[in-house]
């Protein structure tokens, strides 16, 4: 009785709000109340509204739902032939309702497996962009490295060669060097060689005019009166 009362208050504004939907459940809610009051032949027609309202909308478990309320309702009344139409009838869309569902849940199933296949290529693409993002990182690091390796190898190469230059520049100019002062060593020598002929020519002719001085002192003190044979004459002199 309270629930009927609900319904029948709020009733008025269901049929306002024009939702189709709404009012087929509101028309089952209200048979239902009505078929639990024993008021079956007002029940009745609150289910045939449904009915016609979720045929027009092709709500096939709401009809069902109908259906069974009609098949409840009639066979409360005694009317067993209605009641037994209701249940084929309530059979029938089950029926539809239970391959609708298949279909929905076959179709959900392929949606869900045609999704985990889109994923799972996706993930494919994905894991095979970061393979060929990788690859591609490895081949430019790969690539720096020969190219640090190169600039390294240019590097020392041009090292060794300024190096090799260096040591030969240097092997030149002390060879030159070892050859100027060899010839220095050689024109040294020369010189001193010559100057010891030299000396030696000059101390020979010194050897010999101290020889012919020798002789003409030997030759001078020969001819010369001795000291007494002076003093001799020159006493005698005086007397």
């Amino acid at each position: 009785q309270k629930a009927y009362a609900i319904l029948k208050e709020i009733e008025s504004y269901v049929r306002s709000t024009n939702d189709s939907y709404q009012l087929s459940t509101h028309c089952q809610n209200m048979g239902m109340a009505l078929h639990k009051l024993n008021r079956n032949e007002e029940a009745i027609k609150f289910a045939l509204e449904s009915i016609k309202i979720s045929s027009e909308l092709k709500l096939n478990k709401s009809l069902k739902e109908s259906y069974h309320l009609l098949s409840l309702i009639y066979n409360g009344t005694g009317n067993y032939k209605e009641a037994y139409k209701a249940v084929e009838k309530y059979a029938q869309i089950n029926e539809t309702v239970l391959n609708e569902d298949r279909i929905k849940s076959i179709s959900e199933m392929e949606a869900k497996y045609e999704n985990e296949k889109k994923q799972k290529r996706i993930e494919r693409l994905k894991n095979e962009k970061q393979l060929s993002k990788v690859k591609e990182q490895r081949a430019t690091a790969e690539s720096r490295r020969k190219t640090s390796q190169l600039y390294f190898l240019l590097v020392v190469s041009i090292l060794i060669f300024l190096l090799s230059a260096f040591v030969f520049r240097a092997y030149r100019q002390r060879k030159k060097a070892n050859k100027v002062l060899s010839l220095q060593k050689f024109q040294i020598e020369k010189q001193r060689d010559e100057l010891t002929v030299k000396n030696e020519i000059i101390e020979e002719k010194n050897n010999d005019i101290m020889d012919s001085i020798r002789y003409a002192e030997r030759i001078q003190n020969s001819q010369l009166p001795t000291r007494s044979y002076i003093e001799k004459n020159l006493k005698r002199l005086r007397k």
